[in-house]
């Protein structure tokens, strides 16, 4: 016969011991499911994002020209992408990035490798999408960017079959984004080709708006810099409609503060590509023309291989090449090979139809094309306007350029009231 013992615990942490290894067979499976359970929904929880709490996302930049930022951020995921800005005119570039860059290459090809270690090492970025015009040999070296920058990143150039925008080739930068974005649904951003071409229409549409209002407000410099800002929230609009709610508000601001009819004179930019898509680095030259009362007339993108062949100004293009670069037993054949000479000849001929009264030729040293053109432009005397030439790169200094541009304005405004004053002589 067993006794029963006597002997009751008071302690109630030993109860609860006791108690907890009391279980049976059963109960012990369930408790395990139990706490299993719980795990993976604390696992899932940790794994799932708070509300509110901001999503990592994949850091990509686009080589600054805002119709083609456009066309491409119109099909990127914000969710899953965040859209790191460039800028081309940033001080110092040179100076602290860019060191693999070495030999005979212009000052934008440069520039341009600066820019993108620079957003590499300072911003992490890892993805960019660039473009290749195929109008120079420095935008072909960008086709290997990894050659000159030696970080870890990838490059994806697109390479557009004609200079201009229109659906054929937003559907071409989205052929090649497949490439660079994985998962990327090509059938899908085809589908949204139309509106992203109206957005770089309407990129254009605004830029070409700045540039007629900057010398007629009173402080060119404060709407460059909304402008730049709003350029940036453009890029990042969703659609058609919130893209013109942006542009619109900017114009109305501009509008605000114009305080002049007119401008003085208008001048042409021409020559350098980088210069007339992006911006002038060594200075804000945009702004000081400006302030001038000077509006700066940008050809804006390259004219087609279209244009380049059947517009008239195309074809005088072409002819003045072939005249002026052709020797007494040699004829040179104007062929792809001379794309930045006839594309200048033919902005100058289009700035000259619209009815400027000067040309600014911005050339970079080391560029064979541009050295082309300003032989060119010394040889014929058909374009019947004053030209002013300015080469730079690295070295160059801004007080130097500010003084041959006031010099510049001074042979303008003497020549245009001489012509004033022969016609008002023909009339009387």
């Amino acid at each position: 016969m067993i006794k029963k013992s006597n002997n009751k615990s008071n302690n109630k942490s030993d109860r609860r011991v006791n108690k907890s290894h009391s279980f049976s067979g059963i109960d012990s499976f369930n408790a395990l499911g139990d706490r299993a359970k719980k795990f993976v929904k604390d696992v899932n929880e940790r794994a799932r994002p708070k509300k509110g709490a901001k999503v990592k996302r994949t850091k990509i930049a686009i080589l600054p020209l805002l119709g083609f930022e456009v066309a491409v951020a119109t099909v990127l995921d914000k969710k899953k992408f965040e859209i790191i800005p460039l800028d081309i005119t940033e001080k110092n570039l040179t100076e602290d990035y860019g060191q693999e860059l070495f030999g005979e290459w212009c000052y934008p090809l440069k520039l341009t490798v600066a820019m993108i270690e620079k957003a590499i090492v300072k911003d992490h970025v890892k993805k960019f999408i660039g473009y290749n015009i195929n109008i120079c040999r420095y935008p072909l070296v960008m086709g290997d960017m990894t050659k000159w920058v030696k970080k870890d990143f990838e490059y994806y150039p697109v390479m557009f079959k004609e200079i201009g925008w229109s659906t054929d080739s937003c559907i071409d930068i989205f052929r090649e984004l497949k490439k660079a974005i994985p998962g990327f649904s090509f059938m899908e951003a085809t589908k949204k080709a139309p509106i992203a071409l109206k957005r770089s229409l309407l990129a254009g549409e605004l830029t070409n708006f700045y540039f007629k209002h900057l010398p007629l407000v009173s402080n060119p410099l404060f709407v460059k810099q909304d402008f730049k800002k709003t350029t940036r929230e453009f890029i990042l609009a969703e659609g058609v409609e919130e893209s013109e709610k942006v542009a619109k508000a900017f114009m109305e601001r501009v509008e605000k503060q114009v305080v002049r009819k007119k401008p003085k004179f208008k001048f042409l930019l021409s020559g350098d590509v980088s210069v007339i898509v992006l911006d002038f680095p060594i200075f804000d030259l945009d702004v000081f023309l400006a302030k001038n009362e000077i509006e700066l007339v940008r050809p804006g993108f390259p004219p087609t291989v279209y244009h380049l062949r059947y517009a008239n100004n195309g074809k005088k293009a072409k002819e003045i090449i072939s005249k002026v670069l052709s020797h007494k037993t040699h004829k040179t054949e104007v062929s792809q090979h001379h794309v930045i000479e006839s594309s200048t000849i033919y902005q100058i001929l289009e700035g000259i139809d619209r009815g400027v009264d000067g040309i600014i030729f911005i050339k970079p040293n080391m560029c064979a094309p541009c050295e082309n053109v300003s032989y060119i432009l010394k040889e014929v005397k058909s374009f019947g306007l004053p030209i002013v030439e300015i080469t730079y790169d690295e070295h160059q200094g801004v007080n130097g350029i500010i003084t041959r541009l006031e010099a510049f304005i001074n042979i303008v405004s003497e020549t245009k009231n001489r012509k004033m004053a022969c016609s008002q002589n023909k009339s009387s």
